[in-house]
């Protein structure tokens, strides 16, 4: 029992010993601890000048410059299929025949109409010529008349003028004389009865006149109401030509027929009055493309036309880019996407021109140069502070170690390094990462690509 106790007492003072030494040991160490502590150890980054490109890239898929689905206008059989998928077309290549008898029926009813009011035109325009001569008639007529009660009034002066001079030589002389009145007398009442018959015929004249004026107004009508008839029977006729002609389907433009989805035999519905009907034909033009990607709204504020682009990854010969510019930009947000239609047209043509770069439908990529900075101060993304009032700030790092606060304005922010102007001047350092907590004039050891410096 003592044997016991008396190692269980070495060991406790072998321990003592130790646990004595391991303090002065701690206590050796604490002025360097103290020393890291009011000098805490910052990564710092020398401000760099560089030309900065601000891109974005996004996925694009290519579509003809113009594609549309050829619908049947009017109903009818297909007759004809006179193309293929594959087949390049020509603007205004027939490309589809209809079957639809009525329509070619209703034309030659619509030519036969055109050709009866033609003829009834030329009636009634004959007619016309017909009343205008026999307007001149009675015009001539009634100068006539005229003329031959001015000739009758003379008359009936000239003998009115006879009489009275017989009357007088007369009174009281012998009955010879007496004879020569009566003649006198007679020669006047004869010369008044002309005149009233003068008088009567031009009153006749001019009541023919007039008749013959009215007939003329009635055939002048007559013919104006031919000719809108004829009008009329024309338009009808264009109509029927119209129909009957959207029983060829042709191309709109110079394309390639990228789906065909009849045959003949099959019975075509008009898109316009049947919501069953469906196309007959898919048409794109594929000489040239549009290559279309949709920008976040992030960068869309900054993206305009003009803005060089490049594309690559769709699908053609290994290793193909291309540069190019942004052709229209849609300058809104899609509402259920938020993102904004970016469209790059391309000639899409080979050399030989006989075959196509790119082909609709197909995916690649997009990459955007949104802006350029010239040869701008460039610091990572992680030094920047932004205080409570929003205004962003850097430390930057003394000769003497210490820090101060810079205040900078970020003109574009990538995430890992930013452009940036402000208070400070290319081959400053500045604190990296860690600065949150410092204060103006506190020191610290800068540590640059490892190492470190007061």
């Amino acid at each position: 029992m003592r044997a016991f106790s008396a190692f269980g007492y070495r060991a406790a003072c072998l321990a003592l010993i130790g646990l004595l030494g391991g303090c002065a040991r701690s206590t050796a160490k604490a002025p360097t601890e103290q020393h890291d502590t009011a000098q805490p150890r910052l990564p710092v980054a020398v401000v760099a000048t560089e030309t900065v490109e601000r891109t974005v890239e996004v996925p694009a898929s290519v579509e003809g410059i113009a594609e549309a689905d050829l619908y049947a206008r009017v109903p009818g059989y297909v007759a004809e299929v006179a193309v293929d998928i594959g087949d390049a077309v020509q603007k205004g290549q027939t490309l589809v025949r209809l079957s639809a008898p009525e329509l070619f029926d209703e034309l030659r009813r619509r030519k036969a109409e055109v050709e009866l009011a033609e003829a009834d035109l030329e009636k009634a325009q004959v007619l016309v010529e017909e009343a205008k001569a026999q307007v001149e008639v009675s015009r001539a007529r009634v100068r006539e008349a005229k003329a031959a009660v001015e000739a009758a009034r003379a008359e009936v002066a000239l003998r009115k003028a006879e009489f009275e001079r017989w009357r007088k030589l007369t009174m009281g002389e012998a009955a010879i004389e007496k004879r020569k009145l009566d003649e006198a007398k007679f020669a006047l009442d004869s010369a008044q009865a002309k005149a009233a018959a003068a008088e009567a015929a031009f009153q006749t004249a001019e009541a023919e006149l007039k008749a013959a004026e009215s007939t003329l107004a009635s055939r002048a009508t007559a013919a104006r109401a031919a000719e809108k008839s004829l009008l009329v029977a024309r338009a009808l006729l264009k109509q029927a030509e119209t129909m009957a002609g959207y029983t060829e389907l042709k191309a709109p433009w110079p394309a390639v027929v990228v789906a065909r989805h009849v045959h003949p035999g099959d019975f075509a519905l008009p898109a316009s009055t049947n919501s069953a009907a469906r196309p007959v034909l898919r048409l794109a033009r594929m000489d040239r493309v549009r290559v279309v990607a949709h920008v976040p709204a992030r960068e869309a504020h900054v993206l305009d036309v003009g803005d060089t682009v490049v594309l690559y990854g769709f699908g053609t010969e290994p290793g193909w880019k291309t540069e190019a510019r942004v052709t229209r930009i849609a300058r809104a947000l899609d509402p259920e996407t938020r993102l904004m239609r970016c469209e790059v047209h391309l000639d899409n043509t080979t050399a030989n021109g006989e075959g196509f770069l790119l082909t609709p439908g197909t995916f690649g990529y997009m990459r955007i140069v949104l802006d350029v900075y010239d040869q701008a101060m460039v610091i990572p993304s992680s030094a920047i502070l932004t205080d409570s009032a929003g205004q962003s700030y850097v430390w930057r790092v003394r000769e003497d170690g210490t820090v101060e606060r810079a205040d900078v304005t970020v003109s574009y922010d990538d995430g890992t390094r930013a452009v940036v102007r402000g208070d400070i001047s290319p081959g400053d350092r500045v604190v990296q990462a860690g600065g949150g907590s410092l204060e103006a004039g506190q020191k610290v050891l800068a540590v640059v690509g490892g190492g470190a410096s007061r």
